[in-house]
């Protein structure tokens, strides 16, 4: 870590500031918030992305009035602010994200041969309207990621059994390369599915929203809860995910013992993983 050692410094013997010891402070906190967001995020994202660290939640549609909140993102190795914007596009304008020095243009530091020069650089990312293309990233870019999501919205289930399974709550949040997945609901066996639980599992495709990066395996840390049904006595299972392809994740139903038509089972499922991209 960089450092400026001091103990040389006393109220009689002081240090001249040259341009190597700016430099040296100025690389000391850069190299300290590259490497804490290098410790969140995927590696994929290192360069040429824009991170969106939290904020900059963008409302309206093209052409139309559009808004963004202030936030923070990260992009190369740096950390910029974001502020708030509120502007309107016309025509075939849509947002635009570009690098942008609010004090571009000032000559407020003076140095010692006498001349003016821009120096008190401050660089932000600013969210206006403009052409595709013209700015650092499009609003649509694949390159513009977020750091942190939440959603809570049931996603889409692609199977024989969508009916007889009911999803109470669903809630995926991701903080950098870490995901943890919340499913709870419940399921009544028909005839088909005791059968089919019996020799190998149930099977629910689930297609999670767009915006969450590539996986391998979902997981298996998971509880289920059974609440009687068609038999006489309490029943055990398991349940569990693993990825498939793209945003697609499998959702099993395993029993450990024989089932009937008419059993009722309620679930909880828990899961973690890291992102590997």
């Amino acid at each position: 870590m960089k450092t400026l050692d001091l103990s040389l410094v006393t109220p009689s013997v002081g240090i001249i500031i040259q341009k190597d010891t700016l430099t040296h402070v100025t690389d000391s906190y850069e190299d300290a918030f590259d490497t804490l967001v290098k410790s969140l995020i995927p590696s994929g994202s290192y360069t040429g992305k824009l991170v969106i660290l939290y904020g900059c939640v963008a409302t309206g549609t093209n052409p139309g009035a559009r808004t963004l909140t202030a936030g923070a993102v990260y992009y190369n190795g740096e950390i910029y602010q974001v502020p708030a914007a509120s502007f309107s596009t016309t025509g075939s304008e849509i947002g635009i994200w570009t690098l942008t020095d609010l004090n571009a243009g000032s000559t407020e530091s003076k140095f010692t041969d006498g001349s003016d020069a821009h120096v008190l650089v401050n660089n932000v990312f600013v969210f206006a309207d403009g052409l595709s293309g013209t700015g650092t990233f499009d609003e649509t870019s694949t390159n513009v990621v977020r750091l942190f999501d939440s959603i809570s919205t049931i996603p889409s289930f692609n199977n024989p059994y969508v009916n007889p399974l009911v999803i109470s709550s669903f809630e995926l949040n991701r903080i950098g390369k870490l995901v943890t997945i919340s499913i709870s609901g419940g399921i009544t066996l028909d005839s088909t599915m005791a059968t089919t639980v019996n020799t190998t599992w149930l099977e629910w495709i689930i297609t999670l929203p767009t915006g969450i990066p590539d996986r391998t395996v979902i997981g298996s840390g998971n509880a289920f809860s059974p609440t009687g049904g068609g038999s006489p006595y309490y029943k055990t299972a398991q349940i569990y995910s693993e990825k498939l392809s793209g945003t697609t994740i499998s959702f099993r139903l395993v029993s450990g013992v024989v089932c009937a038509a008419a059993d009722a089972f309620q679930f909880t499922f828990n899961a973690s993983y890291k992102c590997t991209s």
